[in-house]
């Protein structure tokens, strides 16, 4: 899906050399593709939808190492809690970390 949406925002990006009304719609089209790609609206749909399965609760692996560290600190600002690490799991010196969040204390009818 993602290569999809890329495709169609380089779309929209390459037709909007086009006069100004169907300007407009280009942009709006970009700003829609746009927002598919913000991780944090991907996540916060796939919570919802987990939720209205009745699902309860969402856990997320992820790995230790440095360069994962915006990867925890995303999950951290979603409102996920750290509930388990793996020592050495993917190899020495990488842990997994498990980040879970409860589906079912979220008010989702907004």
């Amino acid at each position: 899906m993602r290569r999809k949406v890329a495709s169609w925002l380089f779309l929209a990006r390459h037709n909007c050399r086009t006069p100004h009304a169907a300007r407009r719609v280009c942009q709006q089209l970009i700003r829609q593709a746009q927002q598919l790609l913000d991780p944090l609206i991907l996540l916060r749909h796939i919570e919802r939808a987990l939720a209205e399965r009745g699902e309860r609760v969402l856990l997320v692996e992820t790995s230790s190492l440095p360069s994962f560290e915006h990867t925890r600190a995303f999950y951290s600002k979603s409102g996920y809690d750290e509930e388990a690490r793996i020592r050495d799991f993917y190899q020495a010196g990488e842990d997994k970390v498990v980040f879970r969040k409860d589906l079912q204390d979220k008010d989702w009818s907004a």
